[in-house]
């Protein structure tokens, strides 16, 4: 993503207050990066928004929630589309659900195709969807109201095909909201409004600010005139292969490649003391035909997948017997050993996470390198 697009958003922040209802704006950034921007009008009878979200493509979702008198949700209103038709683009989707003691009734539209979904859940279930500051604000308020330090809420991805049960627990004028086993932390007001969220510590780092005002129509003409002009923002993380043939072994490694977009990495993006995919998304494969030694531990031919642990004093490769998961989904009792690389200072700037195998000085290296930072994992073919 390109820097200009930050540059964009910062035109189009304005002065001035919204009349009759609340009106509020989000914007979602990842480093210096924009990746979506909200609008969001509330009421005691209903909370509605405009979601957009600039990669891969520009998507709009316009959403419209129903409240009963004692506010819990009565039904759920949605369409999503490609702000940009042609190849590629996903069809629209739109979501028609109705909230009640027995559960979720949703009827689902996706370009036609059409489900019904029941889903079985608590009555005062909330809708969410990544992103939509709005709807999480139905999380935040609900936890508040329960006045308790730590309370639990059920909430359902639009979409979803069930309910999960969210732990929240309140840290000062902070609520710290599960996701998927990380906090996302959220500044509230006295009636749990959030004002603020951090998710640096979960596993899509986003950080999202609430604005009084932002002229949000030609914010998002000018993300869709970018896109018209081939300068789509993109995924995030994109996948990459690499492929080498180093001291005879054939050697295969499959990984995300996160981006720096001015965030600080080692000790920040990647956190100490806690296991890293060694990339993004999926976790980071890798495949050699020959038996290596890598450092001091001993690697059979076959597959496996590599994370890494930073800390203080240095950092380990963690070789696993495990393929084929999640990046989140590192499993210890299938770990084949660790190693400690060796940690070089790189004078040129490294944006994307990139991983190359090499050989070098008679050995075969194993390179990991982001920002200003080369780790290096030494091998040779037994």
């Amino acid at each position: 993503m390109r820097e200009s697009i930050h540059a964009t958003l910062l035109l189009f922040l304005i002065t001035g207050s919204a009349s009759g209802q609340r009106r509020d704006f989000w914007v979602t950034t990842l480093g210096k990066d924009t990746v979506a921007f909200e609008r969001v009008t509330a009421s005691a009878e209903r909370l509605e928004g405009r979601l957009v979200t600039i990669t891969p493509r520009v998507r709009v979702l316009d959403y419209r929630v129903e409240f009963r008198e004692d506010r819990s949700v009565r039904s759920l209103e949605s369409t999503a589309k490609a702000a940009v038709e042609g190849p590629g683009a996903p069809p629209a989707q739109s979501v028609v659900a109705r909230f009640g003691a027995d559960g979720i009734v949703a009827v689902l539209d996706r370009g036609g195709r059409i489900d019904t979904l029941k889903i079985a859940g608590p009555a005062d279930a909330v809708p969410f969807t990544l992103y939509s500051w709005g709807l999480f604000g139905l999380t935040t308020k609900a936890a508040v109201a329960r006045t308790a330090d730590s309370v639990v809420v059920a909430q359902w991805g639009i979409g979803g095909r069930a309910v999960t049960r969210s732990p929240v627990v309140r840290r000062g004028d902070s609520l710290a909201v599960d996701f998927f086993g990380q906090p996302m932390m959220a500044k509230v007001d006295r009636e749990g409004l959030p004002q603020g969220v951090d998710g640096g510590r979960t596993t899509i780092k986003v950080v999202a600010h609430r604005r009084g005002d932002l002229d949000f129509d030609r914010l998002t003409e000018a993300f869709i005139n970018r896109e018209r002009a081939g300068q789509a923002a993109g995924a995030l993380s994109t996948r990459d292969t690499v492929q080498s043939v180093v001291l005879g072994a054939s050697l295969w490694v499959d990984y995300g490649r996160p981006s720096k977009r001015g965030r600080q990495i080692v000790g920040g993006v990647v956190p100490y003391d806690q296991v890293w995919r060694t990339g993004a998304n999926a976790a980071t494969q890798f495949r050699t035909d020959r038996p290596l030694s890598i450092g001091s531990l001993s690697v059979p031919a076959g597959s496996y997948t590599l994370w890494t642990l930073p800390t203080t004093r240095g950092v380990s490769l963690i070789v696993n017997k495990q393929t084929g998961q999640w990046g989140t989904a590192h499993d210890p009792a299938q770990d084949l050993g660790r190693v400690e690389l060796d940690v070089e200072r790189l004078d040129q700037l490294v944006e994307r996470f990139t991983i190359s195998v090499v050989e070098a000085g008679g050995r075969g290296e194993l390179r990991f390198d982001w920002d200003h930072t080369r780790w290096v994992a030494r091998f040779t073919v037994r």
